[in-house]
């Protein structure tokens, strides 16, 4: 009897491979869905990029694949595919990545563009050069740069690892009372607020005060409220596509060569990012779970405070440690990023790629 039943499994197992995925696979509730990240690189930040891409393959749900349905079930299974969407400055950037991808055997299907994004000379950042780059700033701009039929991306910077299945944070976002916002974030945890960000760090925050109110005489904005790292960032296109989210994308592109004349604040985009929060009908953000968003900036790496493997996503910020794949590989800061960045590097390092 074990034979037979031994027998028939490996029937099962060549066969019919998807009915084998279906009788093991954990039962999903809920319809198969695509879930939609863009991210932006230039030649400097690519093993950064193809590092969160790979951290993302290897928690979510069956990237790349397609929904499984048989008649002959008597349940539904449905698995998650993910689409990335890359943006970078030149096409030798595209012709780096795609090598990376199947270096890494990152399915080509999982990618749905590489776009080359011009620069913009009112693309600023004093505190870090790399801040004022095109792929920095493109993600004010998704509702345009994508296709008209994706309603919600998810924005995740290149310095980002997932530890965890994004499906979760995906399905947080702009549901029921959350309907009319347009940005989804998570709120930082160091005490920076909207005045920091807009100036307050360097005492300008008064400037934008007063060029607010001129330009919305009828608008406000709370300057108390919990600021945001835009580096995870989930964007409501179909709330941003509409006539007063369109209207946001001349308010961005004002603001930005507003501030390459006043150098009120030193961010880059981060700032634009919240304001594009304002100018959803909500006029606010939708506050995400700590969890997906946990800055070794703000945590100095202490497990404590969420720098640990239980957290859905590592964001390498703060200027003093450079980025993970420019460190000694004694620093602690690496601990959570080798085992995605590491394979990554050898990709680099055996295309010789340029050094970074």
């Amino acid at each position: 009897m074990r034979r037979v039943i031994v027998f028939s499994l490996l029937v099962v197992m060549i066969t019919s491979p998807v009915l084998l995925m279906q009788l093991f696979l954990p039962r999903q509730n809920s319809p198969q869905e695509t879930l939609h990240i863009a991210l932006g690189a230039n030649m400097h930040v690519i093993p950064g990029l193809v590092t969160t891409m790979w951290s993302v393959q290897q928690h979510t749900r069956a990237p790349g694949m397609s929904v499984i349905l048989l008649p002959l079930c008597p349940h539904s299974y449905f698995l998650n595919s993910v689409l990335f969407y890359l943006f970078v400055t030149e096409d030798k950037e595209a012709t780096a990545i795609w090598q990376m991808m199947e270096c890494m055997g990152i399915p080509k299907e999982s990618v749905a563009s590489v776009v080359v994004i011009e620069e913009r000379d009112y693309y600023v950042a004093q505190v870090r050069s790399d801040l004022s780059i095109s792929t920095n700033f493109v993600r004010l701009f998704l509702p345009e740069e994508l296709p008209s039929d994706i309603s919600k991306v998810l924005w995740l910077d290149s310095d980002v690892v997932a530890q965890r299945d994004l499906t979760e944070l995906w399905r947080s976002a702009f549901e029921g009372p959350y309907r009319d916002f347009a940005v989804a974030a998570v709120p930082r945890v160091d005490g920076k607020d909207y005045e920091y960000t807009f100036g307050g760090k360097i005492n300008n925050s008064a400037i934008f005060k007063k060029a607010f109110a001129q330009r919305y005489p009828d608008g406000n904005i709370d300057l108390e409220k919990p600021a945001f790292n835009a580096g995870v960032m989930l964007l409501n296109l179909a709330n941003l596509r509409k006539e007063q989210g369109r209207y946001a994308k001349e308010e961005m592109v004002w603001w930005a060569k507003w501030n390459l004349e006043k150098k009120c604040w030193t961010g880059g985009s981060q700032p634009l990012a919240m304001l594009l929060a304002e100018f959803s009908q909500a006029r606010d953000y939708q506050r995400l779970d700590p969890v997906w968003n946990v800055e070794f900036g703000a945590t100095r790496g202490n497990a404590q405070k969420g720098w640990n493997e239980k957290t859905g996503i590592l964001h390498w910020t703060w200027t003093q440690p450079v980025k993970p794949w420019l460190r000694d590989l004694r620093q602690r800061s690496l601990e959570f990023w080798l085992p995605y960045g590491y394979p990554v590097m050898k990709c680099y390092r055996k295309l010789e790629l340029p050094e970074t």
